[in-house]
């Protein structure tokens, strides 16, 4: 669904939230296209993430799965892993350590992450992020479960 004019849903939306149309008059939606500031001003000076060590993410993989998993198929994963950590992960580890040399300029997670979340169009609330957590409105009577997830919803179709 695409929205021929972004205003048009927020006056449709008084009906549950007035502070909303009355904070975006004109064309102040607009705020982000009119920034006198570059994209990617910081860019430069942005840290690269490290890439993890083996081990520790194998360790990391596991304790997560502890939580999930019996002790049987704790025990199957385990085997599975250490297997992994002794034959194709130090060579996957190596090839991580070079793409991220080759590629200065950003970061090793920097093309998975636009390939996963950048290249479906599908919403990514709704799709690709495991947990998400919303504080609750200060407003008290937008708490309420039914208007929530109206919000959600509305939010998901502005989106696109």
């Amino acid at each position: 669904m695409q929205m021929s004019n972004p205003r048009l849903l927020i006056r449709n939306s008084r009906k549950f939230s007035t502070a909303i149309y009355q904070k975006l008059t004109g064309d102040d939606y607009q705020y982000v296209h009119k920034s006198d500031m570059p994209t990617y001003y910081f860019q430069k000076s942005l840290r690269r993430l490290p890439i993890p060590k083996l081990p520790d993410t194998c360790r990391k993989f596991l304790a997560s799965a502890e939580a999930v998993l019996s002790k049987e198929k704790l025990g199957s994963l385990k085997a599975l892993v250490n297997d992994f950590a002794t034959h194709e992960g130090p060579e996957l580890q190596r090839e991580l350590v070079l793409h991220d040399q080759r590629n200065l300029q950003t970061s090793f997670i920097s093309e998975p992450w636009f390939d996963v979340y950048l290249s479906d169009r599908a919403p990514c609330p709704v799709n690709y992020n495991p947990f998400m957590v919303y504080a609750p409105d200060p407003q008290k009577e937008y708490n309420d479960q039914v208007k929530f997830h109206v919000f959600r919803v509305l939010r998901c179709v502005k989106h696109y």
